[in-house]
């Protein structure tokens, strides 16, 4: 898998997590199955913002395939829970 971060704009720019840490440190937590209705984040604008990337439906559709080949053995966490 090629190298990944997760930024999520913050005050004063966005905060970065490195994905392949995140797998590392959320390895022994709990699966938890929700709501995608209750995750805020899915309706938030945020995708390109402060960036100089376009986003080109050729970005999004890059976007989708990395989505696809996720592995789906790890959980989704937070930065919160993931420490």
């Amino acid at each position: 898998m090629r190298k990944q971060y997760h930024f999520w704009p913050a005050e004063r720019g966005f905060d970065a997590w490195d994905v392949d840490r995140l797998i590392v440190l959320s390895r022994n937590l709990p699966v938890e199955r929700v709501p995608l209705d209750s995750i805020r984040e899915i309706d938030t604008k945020y995708w390109f913002d402060g960036s100089t990337e376009i986003a080109t439906v050729r970005k999004i559709v890059e976007h989708v395939r990395v989505i696809n080949e996720v592995d789906l053995s790890y959980p989704i966490t937070s930065a919160t829970t993931a420490g």
